[in-house]
């Protein structure tokens, strides 16, 4: 009895012996478990530079001798994620016939025009959409004459995962004529009198006859205490060039076929500022120039003094 008594004893001392290696290797066995499980196959496909989705709603429209792209950036990827940051944006143009089955070799090939790198897009973004202004050079009016000008836009957050092209945006392009860079004010008994010189040329020659001259005006009003106020009165804001860069709404108050206009609508004290743009005609459709340079003035009643 004694020594069955004393085998066991034996065997359980030398358990406890190898029990803390025991447990050594089952919390290793643990750890290498909970490691594999973190390794999962969704990991590597979340690291992957997201692809934004394309853009749908990109315009054009020719304003002088420029092109006005607008569109709104893409807040999602092409898998429906949050876009976390502002992404690139190319902007590319290419000119083909008006004539859809136009042989292929006939057609130019797109042509990146500008990148506009994910820090500087908020220059270029007003009221939540893009706004690039895309000046047009004369071979752009030479080269490709009676062709569509056709507008793309990707944005993309690394080179390598460009979002697809956005709608096409297709204008046919035409020479408007040269700003008015003389208009001139004055004040007069009956308001303000406006005159300038009609433009004679286009960036590529002679400008077509002008059809109409369109003025534009903002005004600053006088406060109860004579000193100006901050806030414009006229409610049509004018792109995309001279004007625009003021920040305060133009307003086109008329249109003329002379060059010349007398603004009977104005206010002693009060400061308005002016521009007026050429209108000529391309296939019945009517294109302003540029705006002129601004002219600005304040009449004041010089009799009461």
């Amino acid at each position: 009895m004694e020594t069955g008594k004393g085998a066991r004893e034996l065997r359980l001392a030398r358990i406890r012996e190898f029990l803390p290696l025991f447990h050594f290797l089952f919390s290793l066995f643990v750890v290498l478990v909970l490691l594999s499980g973190c390794a999962s196959p969704g990991e590597p496909i979340a690291r992957r530079p997201p692809t934004p989705a394309a853009i749908t709603d990109l315009a054009a429209q020719q304003s002088g001798n420029n092109v006005v792209l607008t569109f709104t950036l893409p807040r999602e990827t092409i898998d429906q994620r949050p876009l976390k940051e502002l992404p690139a944006i190319d902007i590319w143009r290419s000119f083909a016939p008006p004539n859809p089955v136009a042989p292929a070799a006939a057609r130019v090939s797109p042509s990146l025009l500008i990148t506009i790198p994910s820090a500087m897009v908020s220059n270029y973004t007003e009221q939540g959409r893009v706004r690039y202004v895309s000046a047009l050079q004369p071979d752009d009016l030479t080269q490709y004459p009676n062709e569509i000008a056709n507008y793309t836009v990707r944005t993309r957050v690394s080179e390598k995962k460009p979002s697809t092209d956005s709608n096409v945006a297709a204008l046919q392009v035409y020479p408007a004529p040269d700003p008015i860079d003389d208009l001139k004010t004055q004040v007069v008994r009956s308001g303000v009198t406006l005159a300038w010189t009609s433009p004679q040329r286009t960036p590529v020659g002679s400008a077509p006859p002008i059809v109409m001259f369109r003025i534009y005006r903002t005004e600053i009003a006088k406060s109860s205490t004579g000193d100006n106020q901050s806030e414009p009165r006229a409610p049509v804001p004018l792109p995309p060039s001279g004007p625009a860069k003021l920040k305060q709404p133009f307003a086109k108050i008329a249109e003329t076929a002379s060059p010349t206009y007398q603004d009977t609508q104005t206010e002693f004290g009060t400061t308005y500022t002016y521009s007026v743009r050429s209108v000529v005609q391309y296939s019945g459709q009517d294109l302003e120039s540029s705006d002129s340079n601004l002219a600005s003035i304040t009449p004041r009643d010089i009799r009461t003094r």
